[in-house]
């Protein structure tokens, strides 16, 4: 897939659904437990448009290409066809739009609401590496509780709060993101694998 800035009119940004994660597991009625996750992991096999006119080649400086994460929650009370039968809501929501929060209408109509985090919507995941065409694999690990380091704020976020937010009845959306005219990013493949935790009363 390919998500170009300026795609459907939007100017110079872009938002679009990639994938989403199953449900998380609820909590059985009456068991009166939290589930937990231990860690959540992205890996994504992605590129840009391979040319930059203002350098950062080969580095993460200058990169306007990246992957987002959000929570998805269902809204209680609202039964859909793609709450009851867990159909990828990526195969649903195929509209681009010029960033995640603008999607928070069309998914209440499918039963689903973006979750705050302080001031935020979604997470930044990892960036593209500046003008390189060849795909490359990226990777993301989050982990309840142990803050990451991050070295380069460029490549990619440290998912503070992230996991900790999650919920049984989640799931997780990961967006393809870009920025400033020419810019495209271009995904052939991505995963989400969740880590289990312990189930706490």
């Amino acid at each position: 897939m390919e998500y170009a800035v300026n795609d459907m009119g939007h100017g110079k940004d872009i938002a679009a659904l990639y994938l989403t994660s199953p449900s998380l597991p609820v909590p059985t009625p009456g068991g009166n437990q939290t589930i937990r996750v231990q860690s959540v992991t992205f890996q994504m096999r992605g590129a840009d448009q391979g040319w930059v006119s203002l350098g950062g080649e080969g580095t993460y400086h200058n990169s306007h290409t990246w992957y987002a994460a959000s929570i998805l929650r269902p809204i209680a009370g609202v039964a859909t066809t793609t709450t009851a039968h867990e159909q990828p809501l990526e195969a649903l929501v195929l509209e681009r739009k010029p960033r995640v929060s603008s999607f928070q209408k069309v998914l209440r109509k499918h039963g689903w609401e973006l979750v705050k985090y302080k001031d935020r919507l979604s997470w930044r995941v990892h960036n593209n590496i500046t003008a390189r065409e060849a795909y490359t694999y990226y990777r993301a690990s989050w982990a309840a509780g142990t803050p990451i380091k991050v070295s380069n704020p460029r490549a990619m976020g440290d998912g503070a709060g992230f996991v900790e937010t999650l919920k049984g009845g989640d799931r997780i959306a990961l967006w393809a993101r870009a920025n400033s005219g020419g810019w495209i990013n271009k995904i052939s493949e991505a995963t989400i694998d969740l880590l289990p935790g312990d189930r706490r009363s």
